[in-house]
């Protein structure tokens, strides 16, 4: 099944597939949630979907899933793409890892 399709997610891919459409994309998205389940796999579904270099892709809002921008996002290697989490031994996330994400985040 698509992830398109999935009922968990169809509000979410109707809001985005408008911002979309209408160029209204923010820079930025901040997506929380524990480090597996429905709001991970929406954030890496959305953000190859995004970043996809295939043509059609933002319009069919599929990732071709096999162009180098969906393989690095797969591998968490594209530049404009970060996972960040909070550190197992820790109940909060410590002020050197927000510093590192604000400073990759500056990053042009």
């Amino acid at each position: 099944m698509s992830w398109v399709s999935d009922p968990d997610y169809e509000d979410l891919v109707i809001r985005f597939r408008r911002a979309v459409e209408r160029n209204r994309l923010a820079h930025a998205y901040l997506f929380t949630g524990p480090d597996s389940g429905p709001v991970r796999t929406f954030a890496i579904e959305l953000a190859k979907t995004l970043l996809c270099e295939r043509q059609d892709g933002v319009t069919a809002f599929e990732p071709c899933r096999t162009c180098p921008a969906c393989l690095q996002v797969d591998s968490e290697t594209h530049p404009d793409f970060q996972i960040v989490g909070r550190p197992e031994d820790k109940h909060e996330m410590p002020i050197a890892l927000v510093q590192e994400m604000i400073a990759h985040l500056g990053l042009k």
